[in-house]
């Protein structure tokens, strides 16, 4: 299969490539196909990149489903099939103010991706990876996401935007992969954890810095929900407030935000403006039911204009 970039428009679009669980969530409403790295190829798909999804279904109903889904919303797939597996599945329960809780299903196809020649020929073509903590519960997935970041050209940029989900929640997971990230993304409860082991100061200003220059990361963003976000960076800190709106379901809000984040990094958008897209488009999905939802006309217009024409 082909990983090579297409021009749009005179301009190559990136091979990004989400990293980890492709699954269905099943919310109050019904069976919607995500997992944190799918929601984040569906939104950087919208905005004009070559999106892939590396991960692994079960040889079921539901993989075929599962996988049909994600390239029906643009994203190119890179999906083993497992047997011997179960095609993941998360329960999704939303609070009064859209907040989701999760019930996660034990040993799923997506706890084990295998190497192939086609992880080995996109590794190779990636300009974007992102991946997260959920995804490494179990020690095959989390060899594959290692060896995919270090077969990744040395220009890729490496996104770990940190999934917390108890009971899955492993220190030496979350060290050894901002060890191979150059962006650390957190929310605000991710960030008292990562501070906590890292030693670094809670203050994200103070702490943040420590925590980029101590690890060699590029930036470390954090996200405040309807506070907005902050980020450090090599020139400073920055800070945008996010845009009010009105909650129906906040599962793919972050995943949204972190696509725009990964895109405007890599084109060089100035970072305030970067922030104020990335929390802009988090607010857009808080209105829209489920994690990888088609974005209004008018704001992908914008989107693929700033992120995609640097």
């Amino acid at each position: 299969m082909s990983v090579r970039p297409e021009p749009r428009g005179g301009i190559e679009a990136p091979v990004v490539v989400g990293l980890g669980e492709l699954l269905w969530d099943d919310a109050p409403d019904g069976r919607r196909w995500g997992g944190a790295p799918a929601n984040f190829a569906c939104y950087a798909a919208q905005f004009g990149a070559q999106a892939w999804t590396v991960s692994a279904v079960g040889a079921d109903e539901a993989g075929v489903s599962l996988v049909s889904c994600a390239q029906a919303h643009g994203v190119q797939t890179c999906v083993a099939k497992c047997p011997d597996r179960s095609t993941g599945r998360v329960g999704v329960i939303l609070g009064d103010d859209g907040v989701p809780t999760y019930r996660i299903d034990e040993d799923s196809a997506w706890d084990h991706i295998p190497w192939s020649r086609a992880a080995t020929a996109l590794a190779g073509r990636v300009d974007i990876v992102c991946f997260g903590s959920l995804a490494q519960r179990h020690p095959d997935s989390r060899g594959t996401i290692h060896r995919f970041l270090a077969a990744a050209p040395a220009h890729a940029l490496r996104v770990f935007d940190v999934n917390l989900r108890a009971p899955y929640v492993d220190s030496e997971v979350v060290r050894a992969s901002i060890a191979n990230a150059d962006v650390l993304k957190v929310n605000e409860q991710e960030w008292q954890e990562v501070s906590r082991w890292f030693r670094v100061d809670v203050d994200f200003a103070e702490g943040g810095r420590a925590l980029r220059d101590r690890c060699g990361l590029r930036w470390v963003v954090r996200t405040l929900g309807e506070r907005g976000s902050e980020a450090v960076g090599p020139e400073g800190f920055y800070a945008a407030p996010a845009r009010p709106v009105a909650p129906v379901d906040t599962v793919g809000a972050g995943d949204a935000y972190t696509a725009t984040l990964a895109l405007g990094l890599w084109r060089g958008v100035r970072p305030r403006r970067l922030l104020e897209l990335s929390s802009e488009v988090s607010a857009c999905v808080c209105t829209l039911p489920g994690g990888a939802q088609a974005l209004p006309a008018r704001l992908l217009c914008e989107l693929r204009r700033e992120l995609m024409t640097g």
